[in-house]
């Protein structure tokens, strides 16, 4: 299709482009690329006017119906529109290569004079006039600047070379401090003498390399540096490195405010996994398995709940050595002061609540009596696993029945008893631990939060997570089903979130997409600054607590950020204002990065089953101790000047400080008597010598003579 003639070119741009004609021109080709994009917008504007003044009571056969079949025409950019923006960026490629001999040169020499990494629409109208442009430059403007940031960058007209420029000006920020620094450096890697505060292409191609470089393209980064056609490098042609130094200062500066909080949060959270499983591990060796440490060692009541107190107490006793506050801390990850078995064991929780559920099905509100009197006909006050079985099966039990008697069986004995079978009259566990996913749920409650909220991010903050940890229980989960007003099933949504049934779920579990960026950005702002609120306070020079959209995703630009900064906008943008608050982005220091280790399963540990303690956990308890006063701590009582009642070893050489008798005359036979200086000649009576006297006296005061 021949290309039109239109305004805006030079004169004779027409007659080049008659069909048969003279092959176009690149100056050529670009204005006319231009004209059609303003046609078509001239149009669009046309179209669209003419359909707003249509009465909105016409008839459909009438021109309303036309203006309808002709508005695709208006809203072509979907397919035409990308295909004129991709026109553009390969002619103006072209260009930029006739003038300069590269897009990069032609971007460091025309576009980007000041090499802060991006052109203005006064810059890019700027370029085009010292390129000998002849066409409009508002056109080519409004074709690359599609996110209407009024900037754009060298990623829009050549991604390849841009991230080639990209990539080397932050090696080089990272590895010299200065220009005249990065002279001296090459030259001296090079052989050469690095007092000279110049160099050639060869020089730079010899000494670049040795410095570390490893992108090569050592020639095409020698002439966009060299804009001036000087073929050599002075200080005056790396002004950039200055503005890529302070950047990596600002950074240094971030990361040394918030490393030692990020590391403090980092060991607390590993502390706590580790804690849980080696607690869990450990409970397994003493007891054979969890439940049976919780019923013998944490919940000795059988409420099937355990307190703060009674945790320490049963570490203490059964002498796990360990944190017992971090492991405490791991428990009741919800603060509600109790933990419980689907908190410990959600596997072993689940399978004795569906048991229940069928028993309370059978037999009525508290059934263990009632169960009991079925299971053991015979009134032998004891039922084994195979008559246990055997009775089940006959019920109509389903389930794990020998998996259910082994876990009753908390005391070993090898067959059950009534008292086992007790908590079933008092023990409420949570619905979800009876339910079945359901994914229909679980689609409801996401449209019911974009219903109220209008963003996941917002609803997940302002619902699900309102203490900030990323983690929502299922009593959080509850009670954000009365704020938006659910009426479904809740424990089958519940299910399908929280699949892995840890007890929780997190963000990632209800918006993988948009766990994924937010994941991605805090990884970058943590290894980049030391942190998201180090980030945020760093891209925001103006104080202001608050980044518009256009400083966040510049900032996000210049600081080497890889990711969709539109989609992270978009996340982050939880009141759809175009502006981002500082409470917006730092709650993301709170939640945890994803573990590059999967979490072990406690269930599926291949560990010994032994009841009897090792040796390795058998002589802890003098070793653990905690801050006194405390459960931990442990002394003997001392006995010096304790009173007679007291059940305390006498010994030689004690006496009391009060009511003390004269000194004997016998006693003055030796000075030093005491466990370091003993005299055997000041055992004897002095009276009577084959009488031994007696060790010691009482602290009180003696009736009598002290003598026999």
């Amino acid at each position: 299709e021949p290309w039109p003639s239109g305004g805006g070119g030079g004169g004779g741009d027409g007659e080049a482009l008659k069909p048969g004609g003279p092959a176009p021109t690149v100056d050529q080709r670009l204005s006319q690329t231009a004209t059609m994009g303003r046609l078509r917008g001239a149009l669009k504007r046309r179209l669209s006017n003419s359909v707003r003044q249509q009465p909105q009571d016409s008839p459909a056969d009438g021109s309303l119906a036309t203006s309808s079949c002709s508005a695709p025409s208006t809203t072509m950019p979907s397919s035409q529109h990308r295909a004129s923006r991709f026109d553009c960026r390969h002619v103006l490629r072209e260009l930029m290569t006739q003038k300069a001999g590269s897009p990069l040169r032609a971007w460091v020499k025309y576009f980007d004079r000041n090499m802060n990494g991006s052109c203005s629409a006064l810059e890019f109208r700027g370029a085009l006039k010292a390129m000998n442009y002849q066409g409009r430059p508002e056109s080519l403007w409004d074709d690359l600047d599609t996110d209407k940031l009024d900037e754009i960058t060298l990623d829009v007209i050549d991604p390849a070379q841009a991230n080639l420029w990209r990539t080397f000006r932050r090696w080089c920020g990272e590895n010299f401090d200065s220009p005249k620094d990065m002279i001296r450096q090459i030259r001296l890697a090079a052989g050469l003498d690095p007092s000279m505060e110049a160099m050639t292409l060869q020089d730079f191609a010899a000494g670049i390399g040795a410095c570390g470089w490893q992108g090569r393209s050592e020639a095409l980064l020698f002439d966009a540096m060299d804009s001036e056609d000087e073929k050599h490098l002075r200080g005056r042609d790396l002004k950039w490195l200055e503005i890529e130094v302070r950047r990596r200062e600002a950074k240094q500066a971030a990361r040394q405010r918030f490393k030692r909080e990020a590391i403090a949060k980092a060991a607390v959270a590993l502390s706590c996994q580790n804690a849980k499983h080696n607690f869990c591990t450990f409970l397994r060796q003493q007891f054979g398995s969890v439940y049976h440490a919780w019923r013998r060692a944490l919940d000795e009541d059988g409420s099937m709940s355990v307190q703060r107190p009674e945790l320490f107490k049963a570490c203490r006793q059964m002498n796990w050595k360990g944190d017992v506050r971090i492991l405490w801390k791991a428990l009741d990850y919800d603060n509600s002061g109790t933990t419980t078995l689907e908190e410990l064991c959600p596997q072993t929780g689940q399978l004795l609540a569906l048991f229940r559920e069928q028993v309370e099905a059978k037999f009525g509100p508290k059934p263990s009596a009632a169960l009991w009197a079925a299971l053991d006909r015979r009134r032998l006050r004891k039922v084994t696993y195979q008559q246990f079985i055997e009775e089940f099966t006959a019920l109509g039990f389903t389930g794990k029945l020998k998996a259910i008697a082994k876990a009753l069986d908390w005391e070993g004995r090898r067959y059950l008893v009534e008292e086992d079978f007790r908590f079933i009259d008092t023990w409420k566990p949570p619905q979800w631990l009876v339910a079945k996913p359901n994914p229909e749920a679980a689609e409801q409650w996401k449209r019911a939060m974009k219903q109220k909220y209008g963003h996941n991010l917002k609803a997940w903050r302002q619902a699900m997570d309102r203490d900030n940890t990323n983690n929502c229980n299922w009593h959080e989960f509850v009670h954000a089903a009365k704020l938006l007003r659910f009426t479904g099933d809740v424990a089958g949504a519940w299910l399908c979130f929280d699949a892995d049934m840890d007890g929780s779920i997190t963000f990632k579990e209800v918006d993988p997409a948009y766990y994924e960026i937010l994941m991605q950005f805090k990884e970058w702002a943590v290894e980049e600054f030391g942190g998201v609120r180090a980030a945020f306070q760093t891209m925001d020079t103006d104080n202001s607590s608050e980044l518009t959209n256009k400083e966040f995703r510049i900032a996000l630009r210049e600081y080497g950020y890889q990711g969709d900064s539109a989609k992270l906008f978009a996340s982050l943008d939880q009141g759809g204002e175009k502006r981002l608050q500082y409470k917006e982005v730092i709650f993301l220091d709170a939640w945890d990065l994803p573990t590059q280790e999967g979490v072990v399963d406690e269930e599926t540990l291949d560990v010994p089953t032994s009841s009897e303690p090792t040796q390795e956990h058998s002589s802890l308890l003098l070793e653990y101790t905690t801050p006194c006063p405390g459960p931990g701590t442990y002394s003997v009582a001392s006995s010096f000047c304790a009173a007679p009642s007291l059940p305390t070893a006498r010994h030689c050489g004690s006496w009391s400080f009060t009511g003390r008798r004269p000194e004997p005359s016998w006693l003055s036979i030796s000075k030093t008597v005491g466990p370091a200086h003993y005299e055997p000649r000041s055992a004897r009576h002095p009276d009577n010598p084959e009488k031994k006297r007696q060790p010691c006296w009482t602290f009180a005061k003696a009736q009598g003579s002290r003598f026999d």
